[in-house]
């Protein structure tokens, strides 16, 4: 079994990454810790209510299938989990935040914690900023994250973006011109999320 720092070091974007102000972690999906994190059995134990998926209009969250919630649960659970992990965080940008799913339900758990999301889409960035007055929105491209220049954010945080991205490393790149002190970025887990 491979340490989850062999692995990211056999992809194409971890051997560029070499130079990174950051540590570059592949997670696998299967995983429930990571070594040497800290008790985060508050995020763990967090379920998302369902009042939470009845704030969004994306079929995603509106989808009743308990085996989909259960999944969505699993995975927002565990971006929590690698946030805890970021700690110390004072500032986020989730960089194609839609209308707020993971972001606000970070936000409503870190109150001390300033979290900007930047979103293509008008209408989800409305319906982001409707529902988590806390969240500074921003409209705007993933390849065109300059508005930002000289904002300090601890965490970038990119989930489920890139694949439908035509160039996502430019997306990345302009991720990184932000500075910023960790990154977590997903991408789906097919065929099973």
């Amino acid at each position: 079994e491979s340490s989850p720092t062999a692995t990211a070091a056999r992809s194409p974007a971890a051997r560029a990454s070499t130079d990174l102000p950051f540590r570059v972690i592949a997670v696998p999906w299967a995983i429930t810790s990571v070594p040497g994190m800290r008790d985060k059995s508050c995020v763990r134990s967090s379920v998302i209510p369902e009042t939470h998926f009845a704030r969004f209009t994306t079929p995603k969250y509106q989808n009743d299938n308990p085996l989909q919630r259960a999944l969505i649960r699993r995975f927002v659970a565990r971006l929590g989990l690698m946030f805890l992990d970021a700690c110390p965080v004072t500032s986020v940008l989730e960089v194609g935040c839609g209308q707020g799913f993971v972001l606000g339900w970070l936000s409503e758990r870190f109150p001390s914690t300033r979290f900007v999301g930047v979103e293509l889409s008008a209408d989800d960035l409305a319906q982001c900023a409707r529902e988590f007055p806390r969240i500074e929105t921003c409209c705007g491209s993933a390849y065109d994250l300059g508005r930002l220049t000289g904002q300090h954010f601890d965490l970038v945080l990119c989930a489920e973006v890139l694949e439908h991205l035509d160039r996502p490393l430019a997306a990345l790149d302009q991720m990184l011109a932000l500075s910023p002190s960790q990154l977590i970025l997903t991408v789906p887990h097919e065929p099973w999320f």
